[in-house]
């Protein structure tokens, strides 16, 4: 019981955050402006389902360990590099909008991890 809790605690986060983005998301899409893609949504999710698997297993093995951390960053932009070429691969169109929302949503997430990571070693270190 006390590690599902401690899965829920670490991911709420994560969730919350992915919450606020997917609001934003939707925003910009029901918008239909120039710079969103078409398929912002597929990006959202993708990115979202990487982040969420990661944070997973490094919340099930003992997250306080900074070389897990650090490898799981290594992990996911590796990921996401993938997915991007999947997506381009796949839906040829409009690749300046693809990047840009790619890009976007991808350096939210990571600001959203280096945030966490942050306020994580600093309490780490009090």
């Amino acid at each position: 019981m006390e590690e599902k809790a401690k899965t829920s605690k670490g991911l709420m986060p994560l969730f919350a955050f992915g919450l606020g983005l997917g609001v934003i998301v939707g925003v910009l899409d029901y918008l239909k402006l120039d710079f969103v893609s078409e398929h912002i949504w597929q990006i959202y999710i993708s990115i979202f389902g990487i982040y969420l698997i990661s944070t997973l297993i490094v919340v099930k093995i003992g997250g306080n360990i900074v070389p897990i951390l650090l490898l799981s960053l290594v992990i996911r932009f590796f990921l996401a590099i993938i997915v991007a070429i999947l997506f381009v691969f796949l839906f040829k169109a409009n690749s300046f909008a693809f990047a840009i929302n790619f890009g976007g949503i991808y350096l939210f997430f990571i600001g959203f991890e280096i945030y966490s990571l942050l306020t994580k070693f600093s309490n780490v270190s009090e």
